[in-house]
């Protein structure tokens, strides 16, 4: 079992913790179609192009995207982006929160080939445990 030890040095590489600036983000995109079909042959091509879209939103750290294909009755794909959000504030504002959805909505378009019908952004903000 590994040994977990708490507010020591790194010898690895240093890690800044900003209380209360950081926010955890899940992008969900629903019913997806990539180059005509809900069935992606290749998901590594279309989770390459996204990474590509998405890093170049500021103050976003990109962690990685997820994909899910149904096939049956309903035909369905879906992605989910992991990502997380730097801000100044505790609490992401209104102004925020809509820059993100444009961004992100921005960054689809630019990913050839792929049509979403709904995006949805979702955020928990990183809080500092307290025992």
């Amino acid at each position: 079992m590994p040994m977990f030890v708490y507010d020591a040095s790194s010898s690895v590489r240093s890690f800044d913790y900003n209380k209360g600036m950081f926010n955890y983000l899940t992008i969900v995109l629903s019913n997806c179609i990539y180059n005509g079909t809900v069935y992606v042959a290749n998901v590594e091509d279309l989770e390459a192009a996204i990474y590509d879209e998405f890093v170049k939103i500021v103050n976003l750290e990109f962690r990685g995207v997820g994909c899910s294909m149904m096939r049956g009755n309903t035909d369905s794909l879906t992605l989910g982006i992991s990502a997380g959000y730097s801000s100044e504030l505790t609490s992401l504002t209104s102004l925020e929160v809509m820059s993100l959805r444009v961004a992100s909505s921005k960054a689809l378009t630019n990913v050839s080939g792929l049509t979403v019908s709904e995006l949805r952004v979702e955020s928990t903000l990183k809080q500092i445990l307290s025992f």
